[in-house]
């Protein structure tokens, strides 16, 4: 099994309860972002630098589209700047709160300070299961957001839109 690159997670913790990491469905060409959970993350990528940011997305896979519903910040527990790790505690904590709000583990965020936001080496590399992929590039101020879903022998984008109205 690979880790996917943004659930660089401790050893035990490589699987959930019952099954293996995967979003329960088949994720789709478009995701959904309420804004304030997009400057929610965002700010969290500015504030890290020169670190990575990091957290899980749970939500809903929808016939057309996934709908992220909240966004769950992790601690970067490695050593590199430019790497990250979320800790299997952080994980079962997130995959708790989706049961009990009957959501889905359907991603992963993380930042790339001073790089874009597309997927990495070590991302491609790493890449586990189902789980979506939305990256944060920071530059300066600018912040740019892309996503993406695991494929065959890398990844291909998901477009993100980021919806006027809160959770």
């Amino acid at each position: 099994m690979h880790r996917p690159a943004e659930l660089r997670v401790a050893a035990g913790a490589d699987q959930r309860p019952g099954g293996s990491w995967s979003a329960g469905g088949v994720h789709h060409g478009l995701l959904e972002l309420p804004i304030d959970l997009a400057r929610s993350i965002r700010a969290a990528a500015l504030r890290a630098v020169p670190r990575e940011s990091c957290g899980l997305l749970l939500g809903r896979i929808r016939a057309e589209r996934d709908l992220v519903q909240i966004a769950v910040a992790a601690v970067n527990r490695s050593p590199r700047a430019d790497r990250f790790v979320i800790s299997p505690r952080d994980v079962w904590a997130a995959m708790r709160r989706a049961e009990r709000a009957r959501l889905q583990l359907i991603g992963a965020y993380h930042s790339h300070p001073g790089a874009s936001a597309e997927p990495s080496h070590v991302d491609v590399r790493e890449a586990w299961g189902e789980l979506l992929q939305l990256i944060v590039a920071c530059d300066g101020n600018a912040t740019p957001m892309r996503c993406w879903r695991p494929s065959a022998g890398g990844f291909a984008e998901v477009r993100v839109r980021i919806l006027d109205t809160a959770c």
